[in-house]
């Protein structure tokens, strides 16, 4: 971050800007100027957040210390925002998404990506808001991105202009080329869970008034993960097996292990498992029809809208062509999962246009198989082939 750089684009914002280089004043606009000598002193001294209905937002990187005023008046868009995350968050379903879904529509046509770190060598988009849609998961490596700096900071924000120049690499921001790029590092149980950035293309204004926004939403995330009881260290599956390169969810070869430990839970402490397996009705018709791309995006757009029924814990696989399988530990209730599937049914159809959009599913549990992994797979599949004769039998 330069301060040639940031004097061109915040110099005629409204909202008063000032750079500081090692604790000194560096820079300032005109709106930073007007405030009394006073104000500026103790907000540069660190003494004091807020100045004539500003409260303002102090932004690092390195030696750079960058404070921006925003209006006062944008805790009504907080308030708005804690109203409808938490009972969102409680509701249940994968909390990176909820809040992509929750924040991006507050934020206008800013993109918003909502990144859960998975691993020291890769990192999992979950939730991205862009031109008023959420757009299916994918992977992103973390060598050579903005995400090792993130992490890295001893500050949970960080701020970046046109960080595709800096990172060339890094596939997040190569595809947008945005100017401007403020994270928010979610921490909880002291590490690093991922984090939410802003990535902005038009004048700073723009973006300004949503840092707050951020920051919300990033304590209202790590107040989440705090209340939830320390899950078990993540199965092979997630690290040392390939993705699918399309869904970017975990292959067969993932399933196979992440059943086979399901196994050894319910054999050690009768620790239930509820599986269904699933695919697309005529997705070889939809195929010839609208083409292999928009087959490819019905594929992606589900493998979302399964993540996104996902609790903590829950895991969903891509089998092979258009099957999926789910795999959901639980206690003494199992999840709806049918009903859950039937509303995954239901997004599907508007999201595609296709009218017909159907899955055909079987679902089973570890109970009901004495705890035989083999077993719960034969079941589950033949639950899915009757439900597919069934559906043939009623058109």
């Amino acid at each position: 971050m330069k301060a040639r750089i940031i004097s061109e684009l915040f110099s005629s914002s409204l909202l008063p800007v000032a750079l500081l280089i090692n604790n000194q004043l560096k820079w300032s606009n005109a709106s930073f100027e007007a405030l009394p000598s006073a104000s500026r002193d103790s907000l540069i001294r660190q003494h004091n957040t807020a100045a004539q209905d500003h409260r303002f937002e102090r932004l690092s990187c390195d030696e750079y210390l960058l404070l921006i005023g925003t209006p006062s008046a944008s805790s009504r868009h907080e308030r708005r925002l804690i109203r409808e995350l938490i009972p969102a968050l409680a509701a249940g379903g994968d909390p990176w998404l909820t809040c992509a879904r929750v924040l991006g529509p507050m934020i206008g046509q800013t993109e918003l990506v909502a990144v859960k770190h998975q691993s020291e060598d890769a990192d999992e988009l979950l939730g991205h808001w862009h031109d008023g849609e959420t757009l299916p998961p994918r992977r992103l490596t973390s060598e050579h991105a903005l995400a090792e700096k993130i992490y890295a900071a001893t500050e949970d924000r960080l701020l970046a202009t046109n960080p595709a120049q800096d990172y060339p690499e890094d596939s997040l921001v190569a595809d947008s080329q945005p100017h401007y790029f403020i994270s928010q590092r979610v921490d909880s149980n002291n590490k690093a869970r991922g984090y939410l950035a802003i990535l902005e293309n038009e004048k700073p204004d723009t973006f300004t008034e949503n840092i707050h926004l951020l920051q919300l939403a990033g304590d209202i995330l790590a107040g989440h993960f705090a209340s939830e009881p320390e899950s078990a260290p993540e199965s092979a599956d997630e690290n040392t097996h390939p993705r699918d390169t399309l869904t970017g969810l975990p292959g067969r070869a993932a399933f196979d292990a992440a059943l086979e430990q399901a196994e050894l839970h319910y054999l050690q402490s009768e620790k239930n498992c509820e599986m269904a397996m699933l695919d697309i009705n005529g997705l070889s018709a939809i195929n010839n029809l609208k083409g292999i791309d928009y087959g490819d995006r019905v594929l992606t757009l589900l493998a979302g809208a399964l993540k996104a029924i996902c609790r903590s814990g829950d895991q969903v696989f891509r089998f092979g062509g258009d099957e999926f399988v789910l795999l959901m530990p639980f206690g003494k209730h199992a999840p709806p999962l049918k009903k859950r599937l039937t509303q995954v049914e239901e997004q599907l159809r508007k999201e595609t246009g296709i009218d017909g959009f159907s899955l055909a599913f079987g679902i089973s549990s570890l109970s009901e198989t004495r705890g035989s992994s083999d077993d719960l797979m034969l079941l589950c599949d033949r639950r899915l082939r009757d439900s597919k004769a069934d559906q043939r039998k009623e058109t």
